[in-house]
């Protein structure tokens, strides 16, 4: 395959070797640099490895927005298996669904599973994979019947991320959707690592109406340049009342 085809290889190598130092995420307090996420990165692959997962594997992972969730999601993926992105508040029956359809081999659903990853290996060199392999599993909505698993591949996704023509390393993305659903995979993820920009985490944000404060605090202190978002979410931040105290 091509070097740049993957992700993983052609975006987190690229931004750690141009801008090492520079942000890649916040979360809280804590923030990750370009290299520090691709070291967090290589050694959870490195683990994941040795314990087995491999190309054409499907890894589901069910975890809240964060580092965390970042670090596995490229792991993953930068392995060639499948990320099967889940959400952490599916019902039992709803999460065992996805399961089966994505013929799950593990499953990350904590952060210290991803903490442990990191802690227990060096790290190494991820090799490209080819834009035909697949990437992540998603499913559709469900609306006519039971949801279906749709496959998605590197070039899929690397066709994606191109077309965010918009961004700039100088951008912050402000992520307020989860990032197992697919807007939020496009629009903040895949388009923060593809251009080098920083991807600002709302902490909690669900359930948004109660998070307006921290918001509205996070977009300034963190000088927000771009906001992925949906009508309400606009629409509770422009009705904050001026002036107001809204922690």
């Amino acid at each position: 395959a091509a070097a740049g085809a993957d992700v993983v290889t052609g975006f987190l190598y690229a931004n750690a070797a141009s801008r090492p130092d520079g942000t890649a995420l916040v979360f809280g307090d804590e923030r990750v640099t370009h290299r520090d996420l691709l070291d967090r990165v290589e050694r959870a692959a490195a683990r994941l490895a040795e314990r087995g997962i491999g190309p054409g594997d499907a890894v589901a992972l069910m975890l809240p927005n964060g580092p965390a969730f970042v670090t596995a999601f490229f792991a993953i993926t930068g392995l060639g298996a499948i990320v099967a992105p889940t959400n952490p508040a599916f019902k039992a029956e709803e999460r065992d669904f996805c399961f089966r359809a994505c013929d799950v081999r593990e499953v990350i659903a904590d952060v210290e599973t991803v903490d442990r990853l990191i802690d227990e290996h060096s790290g190494g060199r991820l090799e490209p994979r080819s834009p035909e392999e697949t990437f992540v599993y998603q499913f559709s909505s469900g609306s006519t019947g039971r949801p279906k698993r749709l496959a998605r591949t590197h070039g899929q996704l690397r066709a994606e991320a191109d077309s965010y023509t918009y961004i700039t390393p100088e951008d912050r993305l402000f992520c307020a959707i989860p990032l197992f659903h697919t807007y939020g995979m496009g629009c903040c993820l895949i388009a923060a690592a593809r251009h080098g920009a920083t991807l600002v985490f709302l902490e909690e944000p669900n359930p948004f109406v109660l998070q307006r404060g921290r918001a509205l605090e996070l977009l300034e202190r963190e000088q927000v340049t771009v906001f992925p978002g949906v009508p309400f979410n606009f629409r509770h931040l422009a009705d904050a009342p001026a002036g107001a105290d809204l922690s």
